[in-house]
């Protein structure tokens, strides 16, 4: 009867672990005169915090955010665009019997968008006052989400539209007459801020493109290239026929970099408004924790009673475990609008994060990419599921003093700038992430 409850017992693993990793059990003399069993436990203990990331660099990464997008959780993002230009490679005008046309700045489309694009945006180009440089060190051309230049009260351009990021290739604003014709007169007349890169600097110290945050709500993506043209100078031949022309100003990628700004203080979050490299637990933030690709939100998870378990049971393996992470319905307005995938991190109590598949939690493989499950008939709720049998069996080896956590971070992580934003519930009652585990024991 022993051998059939064992081998009834095994069969119950195996299906349980179809198409999972497989599991190396050993038994000793005095285990094998023991029932081993299968005991499934879930609502396990947990503790839920949203990690607001320190500054983070945004010059270097060929992109130009720029918008205004209101979130009803997670505050008002606000995001402009510091660009510069370089000087042409050939004075064009010299010695020619031209006139003056017209002068737009250009940026080239991506789809990548956050907000509604029903809502016309209004965008606004002033130049600066003062150059795109690191007071301290010159040669540091870091710059980071926090940082800003003074700007002119000069508006060289401004334009509202309904910009369709899935149509429109290209956003063009029609510039000042007056800023061209200056431009045009300078290198018309070779005078000497042009001369060479630095006096032209000097001259055109750099431009940022914002919105009107009170007729916009939504923010856009442009691609940056080395080779992009940033403003194009139109002019003519003054002949019979009146010939077109143009001077391009590439843009100049040392001089670039996005201020992305989050105002937390109408939402949950308030008490942490401005505040960086901070670790806000679900209790302080009406029982939320919210991941951000564009603010640099995580969601971190920590197990620290995970180890009662060794305590209860003559502990041998841990089968499976899930971490099933469910979106509250109040925290978005349809499922189209949710990251199609979140990432796992490990991390530790400074909030250093290491990829868990290199990590020395385990030689095993481990589920560190979830993506969105949602099926109305079988759920009200859009479902991010992990599978953490490695690291749950990880943290059983390291005992209960480990400061070992999970991170959940937009797919890109908290290096990169991503629109991907969610955020979750969890209290005693809304459990709304749950470890489901399995543990065989004897």
């Amino acid at each position: 009867m022993k051998t059939n409850r064992l081998l009834i017992v095994f069969i119950a693993i195996i299906t349980i672990l179809a198409s999972c990793q497989k599991i190396d059990i050993y038994l000793d003399s005095n285990q094998a005169n023991r029932t081993p069993m299968i005991q499934y436990y879930e609502h396990s203990a947990m503790n839920v915090s949203t990690f607001i990331a320190d500054t983070f660099k945004t010059s270097g990464s060929g992109a130009a955010y720029v918008g205004y997008y209101k979130d009803e959780v997670l505050g008002s993002f606000s995001a402009s665009s510091y660009l510069s230009v370089n000087l042409p490679d050939n004075n064009t005008l010299l010695n020619t019997q031209t006139i003056y046309d017209s002068i737009e700045f250009i940026l080239r489309g991506s789809k990548d968008y956050m907000g509604d694009t029903t809502v016309p945006i209004s965008f606004k180009l002033y130049q600066l006052d003062e150059k795109i440089v690191n007071s301290q060190n010159a040669e540091d051309y870091n710059f980071y989400n926090n940082q800003s230049f003074k700007k002119s009260a000069r508006l060289v351009g401004s334009k509202t539209m309904l910009y369709r990021p899935n149509i429109d290739t290209a956003l063009s604003i029609k510039l000042s007459d007056d800023f061209g014709r200056e431009l045009y007169n300078l290198f018309k007349n070779n005078a000497g801020e042009i001369q060479n890169s630095t006096a032209f600097l000097n001259y055109l110290k750099g431009f940022v493109l914002e919105a009107d945050s009170t007729t916009s709500n939504s923010i856009f993506n442009f691609s940056l290239t080395d080779e992009s043209v940033l403003i194009k100078l139109h002019y003519r031949a003054n002949d019979l026929v009146h010939t077109e022309h143009e001077m391009a100003f590439t843009y100049n990628s040392i001089y670039q970099f996005n201020r992305i700004v989050n105002n937390l203080s109408n939402t949950s979050f308030r008490a942490y408004n401005n505040k960086y490299n901070v670790v806000i637990p679900a209790g302080e933030s009406n029982d939320l924790a919210a991941v951000s690709g564009l603010f640099k939100m995580g969601t971190k998870i920590s197990f620290p009673q995970i180890f009662n378990y060794l305590e209860i049971n003559n502990y041998l393996k841990i089968v499976k475990a899930e971490l099933i992470i469910k979106v509250s319905k109040d925290t978005y307005t349809t499922v189209d609008e949710l990251p199609i995938g979140l990432k796992m991190y490990e991390s530790n109590d400074q909030n250093e994060m290491m990829s868990l598949s290199s990590s020395s939690t385990t030689t095993e493989s481990t589920g560190d990419l979830a993506y969105l499950q949602y099926d109305p008939l079988k759920s009200d709720k859009p479902t991010y599921t992990f599978d953490v049998t490695s690291y749950i069996s990880y943290l059983m080896e390291q005992g209960k003093f480990t400061k070992s956590a999970l991170m959940i971070t937009p797919l890109s992580g908290l290096s990169s700038i991503s629109f991907d934003k969610v955020a979750f519930k969890h209290n005693l009652t809304d459990k709304d992430i749950q470890l489901k585990l399995y543990i065989l024991s004897f």
